[in-house]
């Protein structure tokens, strides 16, 4: 008998392969020339053997566990900001900067051109979809590059339904 892991890792490899064998997704992109700053507060991770999610999400846990900690206000939107050289950096954008102590780092990001596409599916999709983006970029003559950001919409229990934006700047 198969365990609900097994179930969930099986659906995801048959989705992805869907998707290869498809070849991936109508990406209706949208390249804009419209500045798009972001002042972000939280902590670097690094990507070790490739495993974006994996480090993404010990750094989502770990700067959760400090801005409840320091009830620090905020707009509740994750930023997972790929840097080179497999460097992280995950936070978001505070409401105020009182009660924050330095305990978190700032990573102030301004995009003056830039590649953006809205995901809207579940999370296990997002890499196929960046390898997929990042062919369309470079088909299109451009150059990515860094940092690349995801914007995570708000959380919602049906996985159909959440939001992903990704930003390639060029």
């Amino acid at each position: 008998m198969m365990s609900f892991n097994n179930i969930k890792i099986l659906r995801c490899i048959v989705v992805n392969l869907v998707y290869l064998f498809i070849g991936g997704v109508d990406m209706k992109y949208t390249k804009s020339s419209h500045k798009r700053d972001f002042q972000l507060f939280g902590v670097f991770g690094f990507i070790e053997n490739g495993d974006r999610g994996k480090a993404g999400t010990n750094a989502m846990n770990e700067l959760w566990e400090i801005i409840q900690k320091n009830e620090l206000s905020h707009k509740g939107i994750n930023h997972w900001a790929y840097l080179s050289d497999d460097k992280l950096f995950v936070g978001v954008e505070l409401s105020n900067l009182n009660n924050l102590n330095g305990q978190l780092e700032q990573l102030d990001i301004s995009f003056n051109q830039y590649v953006s596409y809205l995901h809207v599916g579940p999370y296990h999709h997002l890499p196929l979809l960046h390898k997929q983006l990042i062919s369309e970029i470079y088909s299109s003559k451009e150059e990515i590059k860094y940092p690349v950001i995801e914007v995570f919409g708000d959380w919602n229990d049906d996985e159909s339904k959440l939001e992903t934006e990704l930003i390639y700047p060029i």
